[in-house]
């Protein structure tokens, strides 16, 4: 019961999410075990390193014959299957009958188990440690960003949107590259299903504006095509590409009541008309100097972790695949 958890505690409770539901004072599961989730994420399995409660929507599997991170590994490799034994109409969940019927292929020595749960535990480790670096990068980039904002806010001089920027129309004839702006950024599409002569096409350092305010993004170093219902915008000189790259997209949030209108699709919908009247507060790019080479050191470490991270999950998916049948 949700009611009796704490969103601080000693030992955490696993119910059938991915993350704990709470915490509490007390444990129910000792430390090393292999948990399932019944419901919600059903047939999600964790390795749980410390002492937790194992709430009713949760297996633990329990006097194991075999090396415990032996048989994490299997299960995590046969987990896509797993959620699929999963049944009902809504919150789908696992009965008990279909995990026992389960049929676990293993390999018999000690030795061959312990060497592979070892091996597979280390780059695991690898991989968390990545995953610390890069949230720990990321929260820095935040903090940057937000002194560049307040510094830029303080001290930059007033431009109208339309002394900065002057908005091209050009079709996308060559069938280049298609790009999407989301939360995180512009990313390139790979898989294209529909015609896309109509895109729009976009440049190096253009302000590409969709509907929404989340749909806001520079280009930086990106040439493409985008959707005709975004509006590009290309700078009229590059004397504050600085600032602009990397404290517009927050200074038209402040502006939100001011450049967006009602709708029944998006809580902040843009209106093109306004966002051409509004004043943005720039700086000169020798005057912010140390934040942009600062903020690029960071972005081009976050690039290089990632791309570490995701060979070491390549090199474990093709070890998984071929260590287990």
């Amino acid at each position: 019961n949700k009611t009796y958890l704490s969103k601080e505690g000693t030992y955490y409770v696993l119910n059938g999410g991915i993350l704990p539901s709470g915490y509490t004072e007390n444990y129910n599961t000792k430390s090393n075990t292999i948990s399932i989730s019944e419901g919600g994420n059903c047939g999600f399995v964790t390795f749980n390193e410390q002492n937790f409660w194992s709430g009713g929507h949760n297996y633990t599997l329990q006097n194991l014959k075999i090396n415990v991170r032996y048989l994490y590994q299997n299960l995590k490799k046969r987990e896509n299957f797993i959620m699929t034994l999963g049944v009902g109409s809504a919150l789908k969940n696992i009965q008990k009958n279909k995990l026992n019927e389960l049929i676990i292929l293993y390999h018999q020595t000690k030795n061959e188990q312990t060497c592979i749960a070892s091996l597979l535990s280390l780059i695991d480790k690898e991989i968390s440690i990545l995953e610390g670096i890069i949230s720990c990068l990321i929260k820095i980039r935040k903090y940057l960003l937000n002194l560049f904002l307040k510094y830029t806010l303080i001290f930059g001089c007033k431009k109208n949107f339309s002394d900065l920027f002057e908005e091209i129309k050009i079709k996308n004839n060559n069938l280049l590259p298609q790009f999407t702006v989301g939360k995180h950024g512009i990313k390139k599409i790979t898989e294209i299903k529909y015609q896309i002569n109509n895109h729009k096409v976009f440049f190096k350092n253009c302000l590409l504006v969709g509907l929404g305010l989340n749909e806001i993004e520079f280009s930086n170093n990106a040439s493409g095509c985008i959707s005709p219902i975004y509006k590009i915008y290309q700078l009229k000189n590059h004397d504050y590409l600085d600032s602009l790259k990397y404290t517009i997209k927050s200074q038209l949030w402040l502006k939100k009541k001011f450049i967006s209108k009602q709708s029944t699709r998006r809580e902040y919908e843009i209106n093109h008309k306004e966002l051409k009247k509004n004043f943005i507060n720039v700086n000169d790019n020798n005057s912010v100097i140390s934040f942009s080479q600062s903020l690029s050191l960071v972005d081009k470490k976050i690039e290089i972790t990632k791309q570490q991270k995701e060979k070491i999950e390549q090199i474990r998916k093709y070890l998984l695949h071929n260590l287990f049948v």
